[in-house]
């Protein structure tokens, strides 16, 4: 056993951790493929009645606007819905656009936590 302790298995990852950690590679749970779990997302309560214009890039038939709000939450890029109530149409988008009043929409905006 060497000063440490540690055996020869344990002083190698010592080592290997250290150069890992000291040349700028990131943890040593990236080196090894582990992954940070992805932060945990919300959506604002619904905003009944409002559309948010712009930064569309992407648009679901979905059931409801529960559903909608599924879809963001799962989709990293986006940051706010529109769900057209008629339609069942959501919008995913970028950004925040401003609220505007209409009867035939629903919004909600992402919040990471």
């Amino acid at each position: 056993m060497n000063k440490a302790g540690l055996g020869v298995v344990g002083a190698i990852v010592v080592a290997v951790a250290s150069y890992w950690l000291t040349n700028g590679f990131g943890t040593l749970a990236e080196g090894i493929g582990i992954k940070d779990p992805p932060p945990s997302a919300t959506m604002s309560v619904a905003e009944e009645n409002t559309d948010r214009p712009g930064g569309d890039y992407k648009d679901v038939a979905v059931a409801s606007f529960e559903d909608c709000q599924h879809v963001c939450i799962a989709d990293e890029k986006c940051q706010t819905v529109t769900f057209n109530k008629s339609a069942q149409q959501c919008w995913l988008k970028t950004g925040e656009p401003l609220r505007v009043d209409n009867p035939a929409y629903t919004s909600s905006v992402k919040h990471m936590q």
